[in-house]
């Protein structure tokens, strides 16, 4: 009886959509070289290609700080001031950071 219902669930999600590779396509082919958050491109697999995004630490004041930055070519950069201040940080344990598992 699962079996069933697993493989009628698995069906509905295979339908796909009958302009989907078109819009793919389309969004893959995409360059903005002067875009609002800076150059936007995708690569082949349709994910965003050659970009990179800042780094910031809210202070206390409700501020926020550039700590670093963020490359899918280089991954996370953490400037040198911000290391020495979590090494010193006794909060340091309470912060976050949230990376998207789309960019690890």
């Amino acid at each position: 009886m699962y079996k069933n219902i697993c493989i009628q669930i698995q069906n509905l999600f295979q339908k796909s959509w009958e302009h989907g590779s078109a819009i793919a396509r389309a969004i893959r082919s995409v360059h903005l070289p002067h875009a609002l958050t800076g150059p936007i491109r995708f690569g082949d697999d349709g994910k965003r290609v050659q970009f990179s995004l800042d780094v910031m630490e809210m202070t206390p004041e409700s501020s926020l700080v550039k700590v670093g930055t963020w490359s899918d070519e280089h991954g996370l950069q953490v400037y040198n001031f911000f290391k020495k201040s979590l090494e010193n940080d006794i909060f340091a344990k309470k912060k976050t950071l949230i990376i998207p598992p789309s960019f690890l």
